[in-house]
């Protein structure tokens, strides 16, 4: 489609956003709900509804629903939102000692099939920001396109591209503080099994053959951004790669404007 449609389209999107958009933590925001599992667990999640799109969000490690807050106001708010907790994280109770993004991935299908959602968008940040590709390897049919904030390609990545990088220390205070109170909650093998989930999946051949679109958001720490080689994202025409300058991991809270956009964006131009 012409570039004019699709910047009038983001237009029209940009100002329905800044007129309409309901503020973090409004009463009646999210209707909140439950999946239950075979062992008595449950998957918590929330909605909020719009006549748009369907956008499910995956918060990281640690975090409730309530990290995605700071975006709403820049959201399309459109878009109906679904925000999936993982298994120890918020209300989704209780953790398991088989951690790992394809359970993880698994889980969110759950919700996304007792809500019979037959079209989406997912994404998520930091652990939560790999399972949209998983989820995309395993329900291409559905997924219209993955978002990754700050979702590791692979573990190594963190040391090969980010090792020197400063850290935000308002924002490493902030996630300290979430992690402890999860940490409290759990016996030490359920936490180190939660931790570790990450640093046992590899996302680069499911990069390197899908056709879906992907957008992956990344801060790039104030130093010159990383290649796609050691950020082990293959360039091709269906991955995008957005760089948040002077920025750094924990994007939602850190600058959740400039994901919002990023996101508004992404959306709008496959849909259009």
């Amino acid at each position: 489609l012409p570039k004019t449609y699709i910047l009038f389209a983001f237009a029209i999107t940009f100002l329905a956003t800044a007129t309409r958009a309901a503020e973090p933590n409004a009463p009646g925001i999210y209707e909140r709900g439950e999946v239950a599992l075979k062992d008595g667990g449950k998957i918590a999640y929330y909605i909020r509804d719009g006549k748009g799109p369907c956008l499910v969000l995956i918060p990281g490690s640690w975090s409730g629903h309530n990290v995605f807050d700071a975006m709403l106001p820049t959201l399309d708010p459109d878009l109906r939102l679904v925000i999936v907790e993982l298994r120890g994280c918020g209300e989704s109770w209780p953790p398991t000692l088989d951690a790992s993004i394809e359970l993880f991935a698994e889980d969110v299908l759950r919700v996304i099939d007792a809500l019979t959602l037959k079209r989406f968008y997912i994404g998520g940040h930091s652990i939560g920001g790999m399972i949209p590709i998983e989820v995309a390897k395993r329900r291409p049919e559905s997924v219209q396109g993955a978002i990754a904030i700050e979702g590791w390609t692979h573990h190594e990545v963190q040391k090969e591209a980010f090792g020197n990088a400063p850290k935000v220390k308002e924002q490493e205070a902030k996630f300290a503080e979430t992690r402890d109170r999860a940490k409290a909650r759990m016996t030490k093998e359920q936490f180190d099994c939660f931790a570790s989930a990450w640093k046992r999946w590899d996302g680069l051949p499911i990069l390197e053959s899908t056709s879906l679109p992907v957008l992956e958001i990344w801060g790039d720490r104030g130093l010159p951004a990383p290649n796609r080689a050691t950020m082990r994202i293959p360039e091709r025409p269906n991955i995008e790669l957005v760089w948040i300058a002077n920025a750094a991991h924990h994007l939602p809270t850190e600058r959740p404007k400039e994901v919002a956009d990023a996101i508004n964006v992404f959306i709008v131009n496959i849909e259009a």
